[in-house]
């Protein structure tokens, strides 16, 4: 208990009392002489009160954050500064925004205190907001609400109608916000204050802060607040230094980075800058491979970190700020950033749902690429196909991170698949080493299950290997086993792969696929063990229109035909598939069954684009080399292929022998 005489606390409490007047923020004020009611009541001019610690914590929370103005760099022209600082952001932090097209409805929803996050229902936060409620038992809306992107929503209209309602609406969301959150340490229930929330306020801020300024709203005692909320975001992460590698450290670090160009004329700011930079750095190093994929493997979170180093890149680069990112080996990773997700985009130029990511759009970031780079295979993918040439390659494998990518060519029927080797990464890591997804004429046809929502119930179940195109043992999980790649090699239209794993306890799993023709594929699945097993061949398809005829499944622009040196059991059954956070959308998973010692599954999934499909036929020896006779249509191959010394000859009418 902390003991204060009572004039004090009244004169204390007088000077907040007629800031929060200023700033029509009565109500907070009013909050806080609520909250130690019980003492104000028997208090007098003469007597002492010990205050609970929470509420003094409180008391200077509230002193810090509407204290005297701070002081400023002589010679700092703000509305110069803001006027350059606004058209160096540009549109770069809207990519924290889903693109809806209904972003005025947003907005009008904001001005009355609806918010809606996560394809969650919206929610009225009432008069007075609750800035840590849970209306949906998930964290991430708290989160959401903490991270003030729907401030965006505001300026966006702002910018666009020049009404002031929107920017004076933010500012009064920003002031209740932040004398309703004193710095406290981050829980279940309090949201505020995690470093990552905390990092990407940093990122949206700037933007706001040119809309207040443009509104002539940076003045007296509010931008005396602003300034002082502003620091005590940027100080809290300065002070916060988490040693583990982490999508949040580079979020930080972003957000530190951006904080510092918003008044550079503070003494803090060069500080903030520098330190970012360094962590910026540092991180770039431990977390991007050599092939430019981030550490976590997962596509969407890749995009955020893309997103992270380029955004601070043409800051620095837009406001002629030297000598921070235009060292050579941090520009060429960025640089193998980007063709990473260029490569391994799907024919509409998205991100695949694999791990926990989300589906993005990847020509949004590059007129950022394209501006740090200049490159015309970077021009293809900005303008879809319109500009540029081609990207250099098709099918590639990135050995760092463990994907490979076949692909036939770069028009939107191309025939496309990834191949996923990569190693489990953490939270956001799903149990499914060898899976695969595939595109043929403008169709996902073999997909991943992706995300649903980060509740734990949520996360298990999508998490799960059997919601995985690869094959599970006993129906469990895969261990956390690194998988090795055998082979990889490609010649035009033609292609093969071979890996291996013990991602189950006493099982050996080897799975090659053969790229035929530039159209369809082989995927060959052996696994071996000392004992009996249960297994599953999975493929988890969104076509509803299937149908499933003993071994072979025909759907719209694919039939998938397996074979077994086994008896087999096949059924077609529906599934969910996830396609947004808290979005799933209905499809369905074929499986293929055996129990057995040992097993080989050889399915092969042909890819046609006329509305009538072709015949689809396969003859297999299987022996220590499989001898494979696949006929197409009018079509014929032979396959001879060789687990052991992890190779294939494909005998093709057209083309001869391939060897592999």
């Amino acid at each position: 208990m902390i003991s204060i005489s009572a004039k004090s606390f009244a004169r204390r409490l007088d000077i907040l009392r007629k800031k929060a007047v200023s700033l029509n923020i009565k109500y907070r004020f009013s909050e806080l002489q609520d909250f130690h009611e019980t003492t104000l009541s028997v208090m007098d001019k003469n007597t002492t009160s010990d205050l609970e610690p929470e509420f003094e914590a409180r008391l200077k929370w509230w002193e810090l954050i509407l204290s005297g103005p701070c002081e400023l760099n002589e010679g700092f022209d703000e509305k110069e500064w803001f006027a350059k600082l606004d058209r160096a952001l540009g549109e770069m932090p809207y990519t924290l925004l889903k693109h809806t097209g209904k972003e005025a409805r947003v907005a009008e929803l904001i001005l009355k205190n609806i918010f809606q996050f996560l394809n969650y229902k919206p929610v009225y936060a009432g008069k007075h907001i609750d800035w840590n409620d849970n209306p949906f038992g998930d964290r991430e809306w708290t989160t959401c609400m903490n991270r003030h992107s729907f401030l965006l929503n505001l300026e966006q209209q702002y910018s666009v109608s020049g009404d002031k309602k929107y920017a004076e609406k933010s500012k009064e969301l920003f002031l209740d916000w932040a004398c309703s959150q004193p710095i406290e340490e981050w829980n279940n229930g309090r949201y505020a204050w995690s470093s990552l929330n905390a990092g990407i306020r940093g990122i949206v801020w700037p933007k706001i802060f040119c809309m207040w300024n443009k509104a002539n709203m940076l003045t007296g005692p509010f931008k005396t607040a602003a300034m002082n909320i502003l620091i005590k975001n940027a100080e809290f992460l300065m002070k916060f230094k988490n040693p583990g590698p982490s999508n949040w450290r580079i979020f930080e670090a972003q957000g530190l980075f951006c904080m510092a160009l918003i008044f550079p004329g503070l003494k803090q700011a060069v500080r903030w800058r520098n330190e970012a930079v360094k962590r910026l750095k540092f991180e770039m190093v431990r977390q991007i491979r050599r092939d430019g994929c981030h550490f976590q493997n997962c596509p969407g979170y890749h995009q955020g970190m893309l997103r992270a180093f380029y955004t601070v890149s043409i800051l620095a680069k837009r406001l002629q700020i030297k000598n921070l990112f235009n060292d050579k080996v941090f520009l060429r990773t960025v640089e193998k950033m980007c063709e990473f997700s260029m490569y391994t985009a799907d024919p509409d130029f998205k991100t695949l749902p694999i791990g926990d990511s989300g589906i993005s759009d990847i020509t949004e970031s590059f007129a950022e690429c394209n501006e740090l780079f200049d490159r015309n295979d970077f021009k293809y993918i900005l303008s879809k196909r319109k500009k540029g040439i081609l990207p250099r390659k098709t099918s590639c494998l990135f050995k760092s991170s463990g994907h490979v990518i076949f692909r036939s060519d770069w028009s939107r029927s191309a025939r496309f698949m990834l191949f996923d080797l990569a190693e489990h990464m953490g939270c956001h890591s799903h149990y499914d080493v060898f899976n695969i997804h595939a595109w043929a004429y403008g169709r996902e046809l073999i997909c991943d299950s992706g995300r649903s929502t980060y509740r734990q119930e949520d996360k298990q179940m999508m998490q799960a290997s059997s919601r995985h195109n690869t094959v599970t043992v006993d129906n469990k999980n895969q261990n956390l086993l690194l998988p090795v790649p055998h082979k990889f090699k490609t010649q035009k239209n033609w292609g093969f792969v071979q890996a291996e794993s013990f991602n189950y306890d006493g099982v050996k799993y080897i799975r090659a696929i053969i790229f035929i023709d530039g159209k369809h594929w082989i995927v060959i699945d052996s696994l071996h063990s000392c004992s009996i097993h249960d297994y599953t061949l999975n493929f988890h398809i969104l076509q509803k229109k299937a149908f499933l005829n003993k071994q072979e499944l025909i759907m719209p622009n694919m039939i998938i035909n397996c074979s077994s040196d086994v008896p087999v059991k096949s059924i077609l059954e529906p599934s969910v598939i996830g396609r947004d956070y808290n979005k799933v959308l209905k499809g369905q998973v074929l499986r293929y069954m055996a129990r057995a010692q040992n097993v080989r599954f050889v399915t092969l999934l042909a890819t046609y684009e006329e509305q009538r499909h072709p015949v689809c036929q396969m003859e297999i020896d299987y022996d220590s080399v499989i001898k494979i006779k696949a006929g197409i249509g009018n079509k014929n191959y032979q396959i001879d292929y060789s687990e052991n010394k992890a190779g294939v000859n494909i005998y093709s009418p057209a083309d001869g022998i391939i060897a592999f």
